[in-house]
């Protein structure tokens, strides 16, 4: 069906000229972690401006990407490299975000749902189970009109509540090819897709429909009652559909949106069973077509919500006696390939997934622009983030937005929350990483902002409201204290809000005493803020 477009008559003039601005949220999410801080962050040092906010919480500080390429310089780190330099500018690296609770392996925590984790902080397992934010937004109907969920491939990081109330591990194509993906979202009943990749003269089944939209309209247009404005609206309109009408005739396309330049022939004919063989040092085109095939949905508004998450073990095994998670990640400073560290060979492995997929899919959402004047990433968040950060490590959990979600979000900027004035963390910082900054090995682990807040920072600029995501069952804790048990500071909250559980309120696996907890933990932090996004730089920076 197709409705008699929006007339500027009809509407208040106070209304005129506005457009609607479609928002999405990919989430990529890699295993294991980025091996160095150095390797995910620009510099360690701290940036050169400060921001206060101005309402009591910490000030932040900030500076631009672009600033750190001189000198020589040709990329930010080295997992964002030169391949994501275009997208400076619509970017933010976020540094200092830390979560509460041990995790070490989880399969949640990066998008919301710290339970589900290995039980490294065995009171974390106790905690009741909360939908990821993927899939909060899927659920919304404001966000995503079309019932649908999360496009979601390979991603067991997903949690979903079910009709039952219970919340369960999200179903996701488990790496499925990139040919298969394809068919199942743009040829589930449709036009067949040409098996040699080219374009062909098919008939669209819309075709006829569309010559009658047209003549309707064109019955319109001709009136003698029609303003001279409305009558421009509905010819524009017209062409639109004269071109989707002629393009119907040559090419695959699908709710307008034309699809035949994604050629998944190279998918089909490899041999490969399914995406978790794919080693992107050798079939890089498969991510490339992921990229494109995301991008693609997106411009066709089949989804919009995406998921997509990747192993970095298998292939990438060098050690000859250890699997990967023992060989690689767990020795950070031992030469075990390519004459470099592993802490630099994981960080590689990390930069590759960038290169193959991340910006392939940046490109391809930048190319489209949509009917506010802004492109598909624009109006877009684009969340990078990886399981840890050093081995095992909940500090400086790494956080990469790109897109400002139609203008909500300023960009182009690394920003550090993190509190040097309280001195390094005491708790565990990776193997073999050093709580002494004066070590060469040093974690470069500090007090900051919880990461949760960057995942409210993501549903409110995409437009959720805190009645969207909020539960007042967890983080009683916090709430309403008048022991200072968790600082002064803390006592009277009234609504502790936010996204998900700020952490048990129990140590466990081996941080030590709830005193460790307490007074080292919960009370160097300021919930007054939990509910709140993140700071970010002013517009004017």
């Amino acid at each position: 069906m197709l409705p008699i477009p929006l007339l500027t008559s009809l509407l208040p003039r106070s209304a005129w000229g506005q457009t609607q601005t479609i928002k999405r949220y990919f989430s990529l999410i890699g295993s294991y972690g980025y091996g160095h801080h150095s390797h995910w962050h620009p510099s360690l040092e701290q940036p050169s401006q400060t921001y206060n906010p101005g309402n009591g919480d910490h000030s932040i500080r900030y500076q631009s990407l672009r600033s750190y390429l001189s000198g020589g310089r040709n990329q930010l780190s080295r997992v964002l490299n030169r391949d994501l330099n275009p997208f400076l500018d619509k970017m933010n690296v976020l540094r200092g975000l830390n979560l509460h609770s041990r995790i070490a392996h989880g399969r949640g925590h990066i998008l919301g749902n710290i339970q589900a984790t290995d039980g490294h902080d065995n009171q974390v397992v106790n905690l009741k189970a909360l939908p990821t934010i993927d899939q909060v937004l899927a659920s919304n109907r404001r966000f995503t009109p079309h019932v649908n969920d999360p496009l979601n491939v390979g991603n067991n990081r997903s949690y979903v509540r079910g009709a039952d109330g219970n919340v369960s591990r999200a179903a996701s194509r488990d790496w499925i090819k990139p040919d298969r993906l394809f068919n199942a979202l743009f040829n589930p009943n449709g036009v067949p897709v040409p098996e040699n990749g080219s374009s062909t003269t098919v008939q669209h089944p819309r075709r006829d429909i569309l010559s009658a939209v047209i003549e309707d309209y064109r019955k319109v247009v001709n009136g003698r009652k029609i303003s001279s404005t409305d009558r421009q609206i509905l010819n524009n309109v017209m062409d639109i559909i004269s071109d989707t009408q002629k393009s119907l005739g040559i090419t695959q396309t699908t709710q307008g949106c034309s699809y035949s330049e994604i050629n998944t022939d190279r998918a089909r004919n490899d041999g490969v069973p399914n995406s978790y063989y794919y080693n992107p040092e050798s079939h890089g085109y498969a991510y490339n077509m992921y990229a494109q095939i995301y991008a693609a949905a997106a411009a066709c508004d089949i989804h919009r919500v995406f998921d997509f998450s990747y192993i970095m073990s298998g292939h990438f095994d060098r050690h000859p006696s250890e699997d990967f998670h023992q060989g690689h990640s767990h020795q950070p400073w031992s030469v075990v390939y390519n004459n470099i560290p592993n802490h630099q060979y994981m960080a590689d492995i990390q930069g590759i997934f960038v290169s193959e997929f991340l910006a392939p899919l940046l490109t391809a959402l930048d190319g489209t622009v949509e009917a506010n004047g802004m492109t598909i990433l624009d109006n877009s968040i684009v969340h990078y983030s990886l399981e840890n950060s050093t081995v095992h490590s909940d500090f400086n959990k790494p956080c990469l937005l790109i897109g400002s979600a139609g203008g909500a979000l300023t960009t182009g900027h690394h920003i550090d929350y993190t509190r040097r004035n309280l001195g390094p963390h005491p708790r565990f910082a990776g193997d073999n990483f050093s709580r002494d900054p004066n070590n060469d090995r040093f974690g470069h682990i500090y007090y900051g902002a919880h990461y949760n807040r960057s995942l409210t920072t993501i549903l409110r600029a995409l437009g959720l409201n805190p009645s969207d995501y909020e539960d007042p069952e967890i983080n009683r804790f916090f709430q309403a204290r008048t022991d200072s048990r968790l600082g002064s500071h803390n006592n009277g909250i009234s609504r502790i809000g936010g996204y998900g559980h700020i952490g048990s309120q129990n140590a466990g696996g081996g941080w030590g005493s709830n005193n460790d907890m307490y007074n080292q933990e919960y009370s160097r932090y300021n919930y007054h803020f939990y509910k709140d996004p993140l700071p970010f730089p002013p517009r004017s920076s």
